[in-house]
């Protein structure tokens, strides 16, 4: 068996380290391991082929609870290792989206009382211009209606001199005409 092992590990060694080299070696050795079972289940199998439905426990090694070697221990603890790496920035990116949420919160409110402010301040102006071009309103109208007045006095006074240039002409021609 140290045979082996050193054989492993010379092999493993020429690339890799120590270290990697005795994982190297659980590795495989947990692998002839497996092999083996496989094998005694197969040869249990051809043994215990009678037919029929197999009634009772099945029978379980005592070494398999134990299972877990070296290797899957490292690789767990480096998966926790990234897990929590990945997870201490996505904590503060959380942290950060509150704040900014909060902030944003209080942006809103600030523009919404600009907002109204500003209504509140329009609805005044609009208020006092108004007050201030009523008169002018007035005045405009008084004005519009004097010049329909004037309008329909001019077209009055055309139409009577229409008529009175008629009357003219036809007394001219009256009075070429008996002569």
């Amino acid at each position: 068996r140290n045979l082996r092992q050193k054989k492993i590990l010379s092999e493993a060694g020429e690339n890799h380290g120590a270290l990697v080299g005795a994982l190297l070696a659980e590795k495989q050795k947990a692998e002839q391991e497996e092999e083996a079972r496989k094998g005694a289940e197969k040869e249990e199998e051809q043994e215990g082929k009678k037919g029929g439905i197999r009634m009772g426990k099945l029978k379980r090694r005592k070494d398999q609870t134990a299972q877990y070697s070296q290797i899957e221990v490292d690789k767990l603890r480096q998966s926790v290792q990234t897990l929590c790496q990945s997870a201490a920035p996505l904590g503060k990116s959380i942290d950060l989206v509150t704040q900014d949420i909060e902030n944003m919160g209080k942006e809103l409110d600030h523009w919404k009382s600009q907002y109204n402010s500003a209504c509140t301040k329009y609805e005044e102006e609009k208020k006092m211009t108004e007050n201030t071009l009523a008169p002018v309103y007035r005045d405009v109208a008084k004005l519009d209606q004097q010049i329909e007045d004037m309008n329909a006095k001019v077209q009055d006074v055309r139409a009577r001199i229409s008529k009175n240039d008629a009357t003219i002409l036809k007394l001219l021609e009256s009075v070429v005409s008996a002569r």
